[in-house]
């Protein structure tokens, strides 16, 4: 079975979105910037007392979290790595105050990242056949 952008997430395994996160990384360090250190990323399940996200970025720990049980496709992986990609390469130190300000749609960083989720298309048409020579 080939793996698409409009894969249901229930039907890969928690390795397989790992990998599709790691090399969607990989697409975003050669194609949208590096910073001199480097993130980290995981998968994991939010439970339901939560509000329902596709991932955060965690700018204390460095870190990238992407949660499996809210993506329901493959397309939803890449572009919340992507977006939240997008915010590990910017200065957030004011963005909670801006963010009381204008709010989450108006936010330029949630602008800028919402511009670079949309290379999804991109970034999958370089890394699927990875994906399906690693998956399959």
């Amino acid at each position: 079975m080939k793996t698409y952008l409009k894969t249901p997430t229930t039907e890969l395994t928690v390795h397989q979105i790992r990998f599709i996160v790691c090399e969607t990384i990989k697409w975003c360090e050669t194609n949208v910037g590096i910073k001199r250190y480097g993130v980290k990323y995981c998968v994991r399940t939010l439970n339901d007392k939560h509000e329902p996200t596709y991932g955060c970025y965690d700018h204390n720990k460095k870190i990238i979290m992407i949660f499996r049980n809210h993506n329901p496709t493959v397309k939803f992986i890449v572009k919340t790595v992507l977006h939240e990609y997008a915010h590990y390469l910017q200065n957030l130190r004011w963005y909670n105050k801006v963010l009381q300000k204008v709010g989450y749609n108006k936010h330029p960083q949630e602008i800028e990242a919402r511009i670079i989720e949309n290379r999804y298309g991109n970034c999958w048409k370089q890394i699927k056949n990875k994906i399906y020579e690693k998956i399959y």
